[in-house]
């Protein structure tokens, strides 16, 4: 590409809202002279023939090299960071994270984030443990990073504007469907990237590189080293991407599961029906579809009782994980033909919907039919008559009416009331409080 051409891809491929906030950002940056590159995945993703509008970019901001202080020393790596992040907080009403000591922050305004972070260099004293970092040059700041084709960008300002810095051969990479560790210990350094090669290579549709896949092979054990909180970040990240079934297969073959937690298998089922997609058709987070499908699927109850501190969930979703057990653990009732379609909803009602989307995804049969229906129709039902009217005809307050209610959708459900018919539910009433006063003088 062009000097030129990364720049206009850039404005083509930004949504209105993510191009006002950079400008925001471009605008404060230059008011102190601090430069700004585009780099990461929105320079990969530049390069590739996908169209997908941009959400989110990543920039790194000029260091200053005659400071050279490390960001966990204190607060002057982070002040150029910070400043750019206050004064356009302060001028867009964008929300702020901060980082300071790894001088960086986040702006999130009307659903767009923009990353910014100080070029550095990275040390890591231990496996699995956060670098140290000190402020570096661009160059230096690609050459941390994971994998080659991260490993590229390009100026937003001045005169190299649009020029792609590749040093490390990043776009051949990219062309030929490679992803490749820009050295041989990066997975001990960081065993997230474990998971995250996963991610890229389904992305790119493509593979490890040879010294690259043999390294991920080699170093699978060092993923143990990571806090819980760090492995469920990054596996939350990998069956949310676009491409999670892809990057799933990827995982499944390297065996990152068993090797977090023995015995913990990625089932062809979650591996050939999980789509992160149909988790946005049904508003949900992409990571509760896919836990209530594993406990839709996973028979070890072991690993299901392991895998919420393991994995760091949050409470939806082990509540996602324990509602596919518990309609796992239906399936067999709700499959039996003659069931009547009150037991039928009432069975389901306590179900949370990733379990329940979850089902309709993957369940066929009688079951799977039943799922449909409900979601479709079945729990919209209601009573033909309301509280009002039941007051009206004599049904005491309190948990009676409730109770009422929910004998009347009943009745609707099963096809003995038509929906709206308050006449005949009035009737049915009455012909059961005469049966009931006559059980009780026999």
């Amino acid at each position: 590409m062009t000097h030129t051409s990364l720049l206009v891809a850039l404005q083509e491929r930004l949504s209105p809202e993510l191009r006002d906030l950079l400008l925001a950002v471009q605008r404060a940056a230059g008011e102190v002279e601090t430069p700004l590159w585009v780099v990461g995945g929105a320079v990969r993703d530049l390069l590739l023939p996908d169209r997908a509008i941009l959400s989110e970019i990543d920039l790194a901001v000029g260091a200053d090299l005659a400071v050279g202080i490390r960001a966990t020393g204190g607060e002057e790596l982070a002040s150029g960071v910070a400043g750019i992040a206050e004064a356009v907080s302060g001028r867009t009403g964008a929300k702020i994270h901060r980082h300071d000591i790894f001088g960086t922050a986040s702006l999130e305004l009307g659903g767009v984030r923009i990353d910014m972070a100080r070029s550095r260099r990275e040390r890591y004293p231990r496996p699995g443990a956060l670098p140290i970092v000190a402020a570096a040059s661009i160059d230096d700041d690609l050459a941390r990073r994971d994998f080659t084709i991260n490993a590229m960008a390009f100026a937003l300002g001045g005169p190299e504007a649009g020029r792609l810095l590749d040093p490390c051969g990043g776009a051949h990479d990219l062309e030929r469907g490679l992803l490749r560790i820009l050295h041989d210990g990066s997975f001990r350094d960081d065993p997230t990237r474990l998971v995250r090669g996963c991610r890229y290579a389904a992305r790119i549709d493509g593979r490890f590189a040879p010294g690259t896949s043999r390294a991920a092979r080699r170093d699978t054990h060092y993923i143990t080293s990571l806090s819980a909180s760090r492995f469920g970040d990054a596996w939350r990240l990998l069956v949310s991407d676009r491409a999670a079934s892809g990057a799933l297969q990827r995982a499944h073959r390297l065996r990152l599961a068993s090797g977090w937690l023995p015995g913990w298998k990625l089932s062809g089922a979650v591996r050939h029906t999980y789509d992160p997609g149909s988790a946005a058709e049904w508003e949900l987070p992409a990571a509760e579809l896919y836990l209530a499908l594993s406990g839709l699927s996973t028979l070890d109850r072991n690993i299901l009782t392991a895998l919420p501190q393991r994995c760091a969930l949050t409470r939806n979703e082990q509540r996602a994980l324990e509602g596919g057990v518990v309609l796992r653990g239906r399936r067999s009732a709700l499959g039996r033909r003659g069931v009547r379609t009150s037991r039928v909803v009432a069975s389901l009602r306590d179900i949370p919907p990733a379990a329940l989307a979850a089902a309709y995804a993957s369940w066929t049969g009688v079951a799977g039919n039943r799922v449909e229906a409900f979601l479709d129709t079945w729990r919209y039902v209601e009573s033909p008559l309301d509280a009002a009217s039941l007051a009206r005809i004599g049904v005491e307050p309190g948990r009676a009416v409730g109770r009422t209610l929910e004998r009347l959708r009943d009745q609707v459900l099963d096809g003995t009331l038509a929906p709206g018919d308050s006449v005949s539910a009035e009737r049915w009433l009455h012909s059961r409080r005469e049966r009931t006063a006559a059980e009780s003088v026999d």
